[in-house]
């Protein structure tokens, strides 16, 4: 899952095809975490295996009672590491439900744990978590800060996708500050290492970053050329936002013909 291509589409159809089984698996554990260690145990592991599909097969509500039992669990465990990733987690379904201060809370601890374990590239990912939250927010100093943190550290151990991860954060943060030159700037070189390293949802999100600021410039035909990547990943893996993004490039498509 932590892949970003072809293992994204494969992780959701097993989990679609999985799903009743997989509930049935954690009611099982929830219930007897207390009388049994294998049980404790795979209420801590079952919110790691899923990654990003929980994302979009999980309302985040129904994400929070995984993520606190987890961190529970974790706790109990004396596990550190998967208390943090827990909360950090807990600090993505908060985001997902709009509030980010809460997600602020859960991300401060998780960064917390990951210096205190000397985990950098969790303390990255959390580092660009707090940007996004801060960025909810309206603060992008707080958000810019946080995210040249997060890309110096993924500079620093090598790690590609969350340098991607990190350039396109700060590409939002300057297309949210009037500066296109910039957003674009950093949207190329994101989109860059996407495709270098196959990663298709990096790819994905930065193919409509940019199209949408070229769109904005008046450049429609490198707009939808850019968009359409998008809008063929999420229609591969059935991402919820698929159509209403194709209805977004169709509306581009009229307006090319029109010309």
């Amino acid at each position: 899952m932590y892949q970003g291509g072809d293992g994204i589409q494969t992780g959701l159809e097993l989990f679609d095809i999985e799903k009743t089984n997989i509930q049935a698996g954690w009611d099982w554990a929830e219930r007897n975490l207390r009388q049994s260690s294998a049980a404790a145990s795979l209420c801590s592991s079952y919110p790691d295996a899923g990654a990003y599909v929980l994302d979009l097969r999980l309302h985040p509500r129904e994400k929070i009672r995984w993520l606190e039992t987890a961190v529970a669990v974790a706790r109990q465990l004396k596990d550190r590491g998967a208390e943090g990733r827990h909360l950090g987690n807990l600090g993505n379904a908060y985001k997902n439900l709009g509030d980010a201060r809460k997600a602020i809370e859960y991300y401060q601890q998780a960064l917390a744990i990951a210096r205190e374990i000397s985990d950098r590239r969790n303390e990255g990912a959390w580092l660009g978590n707090l940007g996004l939250a801060y960025a909810d927010l309206g603060d992008a100093r707080k958000a810019i800060e946080n995210y040249q943190q997060a890309l110096a550290i993924s500079r620093e151990i090598g790690d590609r996708r969350g340098e991607g991860n990190g350039l396109g954060n700060l590409g939002n943060a300057y297309k949210n500050l009037g500066d296109a030159r910039k957003a674009i700037e950093y949207y190329d070189q994101a989109l860059a290492i996407s495709r270098e390293i196959g990663d298709r949802r990096g790819e994905g999100n930065h193919s409509w970053n940019l199209g949408l600021e070229y769109e904005k410039a008046g450049d429609l035909e490198r707009a939808a050329d850019l968009m359409q990547v998008c809008v063929d990943y999420e229609r591969k893996i059935g991402h919820p936002d698929a159509e209403k993004d194709a209805q977004r490039l169709d509306d581009i498509l009229e307006r090319l013909k029109m010309r």
